[in-house]
């Protein structure tokens, strides 16, 4: 019990310190491999996040604190919001099982995984279905951003928002979908 403690309070002090005084020079993230799917009631959406969690986020994922990264999809017909979604995935590593628990998307469904490449692309991986009536508009376009939370080292009675390793810039891609040709 005492070694899981001090494990989490060195790997708690090691994030903070590397997220205060590494050289890094932060991550820029950008969406690719989109796969849009238009039927009568929604669009189905994918896409990957890439890039997103290099340098120091082994370390922070490691420290044993609840990490997220929060997707917002929106949809717009001429600038008029017609549906937002906001997805997010969440991560904590068990220091005495040595694995991750992922909560996945928006039924919160439980993932454990070993490896940080695995970690990577489960976080980095969106996919849901927006509910809408697709006949009434010729076309949309849909606007997708991430963002990370601001955390707490309880440790170190410090918040620090996450976003400095990104640079503090959202990644964002925007796709217009004609829905006439699609369907």
């Amino acid at each position: 019990m005492l070694n899981m403690v001090l494990g989490r309070v060195y790997n708690a002090v090691l994030a903070f310190s590397i997220l205060l005084f590494s050289s890094y020079t932060g991550n820029e993230p950008r969406f690719a491999d989109f796969l849009v799917e238009v039927t009568e009631n929604g669009i189905y959406f994918s896409c990957m996040l890439y890039e997103a969690f290099e340098n120091d986020f082994r370390e922070l994922f490691e420290s044993g604190i609840m990490t997220s990264v929060s997707y917002q999809i929106d949809i717009f017909h001429q600038r008029n919001l017609i549906q937002r979604k906001t997805i997010t995935n969440t991560a904590i590593y068990e220091n005495e099982m040595r694995h991750w628990i992922l909560q996945l998307g928006e039924d919160n469904n439980t993932l454990y995984v070993d490896s940080f490449e695995e970690l990577k692309h489960n976080l980095s991986f969106l996919e849901t279905f927006i509910y809408f009536h697709t006949g009434r508009y010729d076309n949309v376009e849909l606007n997708i951003s991430a963002s990370l939370p601001v955390v707490h080292f309880p440790t170190l009675q410090k918040n620090v928002d996450l976003m400095v390793l990104w640079k503090l810039k959202e990644p964002k891609a925007r796709l217009n979908i004609n829905l006439r040709e699609t369907l």
